[in-house]
């Protein structure tokens, strides 16, 4: 057993009674560490103020086995955003482990890109075969359209879905062109 003083440090030996540590006690400890530990995190992050440019990169350092990310988090949809900085260490995974977690984000882009289709997605053979490079990498770095990027900003504006601000500003559009 282990004798603990008042602030869960090794007690001096005297004559006054130690208090004995038990697995609660140790268990106490622990928790109010962690807890004291995501209290710094959260008191050092700085939330992203509106209008600020939430940066989000990818850099994948020279030894090829960790990526360098920043992306921002928020606790939950429409709550503060807080920017990470992180480095995702893949040293210790297979070449087919990376293939799978690179796999479940490329099917997400393809899921996304056969909503778009509509009727043509229903053709077995649309997107039968993937070049990743050409159909998500380059297609990610291309830049946004202007006028969908209009779109997003009046939603973001107004607090408006996509869909609704689209419908507004093919009004907006409607009017200005019967004048």
């Amino acid at each position: 057993m282990t004798i603990l003083d008042s602030t869960n440090s090794v007690a001096p030996a005297s004559n006054t009674q130690p208090q004995v540590a038990t697995d609660k006690d140790a268990k106490k400890s622990k928790a109010m560490a962690k807890l004291s530990t995501q209290n710094k995190l959260t008191a050092t992050r700085q939330p992203i103020k509106d209008g600020e440019t939430r940066k989000r990169t990818l850099d994948v350092q020279s030894d090829m086995k960790k990526v360098n990310a920043t992306f921002t988090f928020a606790a939950s949809k429409g709550a503060t955003e807080y920017p990470v900085e992180s480095v995702f260490d893949f040293s210790s995974c297979t070449q087919a482990e990376i293939l799978i977690l690179a796999a479940s984000s490329v099917r997400i882009t393809i899921q996304a890109k056969l909503r778009a289709l509509g009727d043509k997605a229903l053709d077995p053979t649309t997107y039968a075969i993937v070049d990743v490079k050409s159909e998500v990498v380059e297609t990610q770095r291309t830049q946004v359209d202007e006028t969908v990027k209009t779109i997003r900003q009046l939603a973001k504006a107004t607090g408006m879905t996509e869909a609704a601000a689209r419908a507004h500003l093919n009004d907006l559009i409607a009017k200005n062109v019967k004048r």
